[in-house]
């Protein structure tokens, strides 16, 4: 069937290959590649992304004393 549609549109047939050898890149299918599209198929990602934005806080107060505790001890260090 596939060397009669070679033949129709005028390609050579696959035993009379045309000499050149192409490869094409393939992709990797393994671990990594299959859980990530798992976790955004089940929508994991978005998911944790609001549980965990309910939950984080930042202390405004300690993060600027230890920007200050930073600047002391840069100036020290000049």
């Amino acid at each position: 069937m596939i060397n009669g549609l070679l033949r129709v549109t005028g390609q050579p047939t696959l035993e009379e290959g045309t000499g050149e050898t192409d490869f094409a890149p393939a992709r990797y299918v393994g671990d990594p590649w299959l859980l990530t599209s798992l976790w955004k198929e089940l929508d994991l990602d978005n998911a944790f992304r609001c549980v965990l934005r309910s939950t984080r806080q930042f202390d405004a107060d300690r993060g600027l004393l230890s920007l200050d505790n930073l600047t002391a001890l840069s100036a020290v260090r000049i």
